[in-house]
């Protein structure tokens, strides 16, 4: 999953760094570190939705809007 660090700090996540506004790809063993939780938790680091799922939600809203 790819998150985004929000801070103006540079975070580190296992060997990763992520430098502020950058993103990092993070594994499910990495996402479930309790620092990772605590971050994203404080709003330092952010989930960063992938565009095509992002795109499939909306889609997804505009037609159940135009149903009747």
């Amino acid at each position: 999953m790819k998150v985004r660090n929000v801070s103006n700090s540079v975070v580190y996540v296992a060997d990763k760094t992520i430098e502020p506004g950058k993103t990092a790809e993070l594994s499910k063993e990495e996402m479930a570190m309790s620092g990772v939780k605590a971050l994203i938790e404080s709003g330092e680091l952010e989930i960063v939705e992938e565009k095509t799922e992002e795109k499939k939600r909306e889609k997804k809203a505009q037609k159940k809007k135009s149903e009747p």
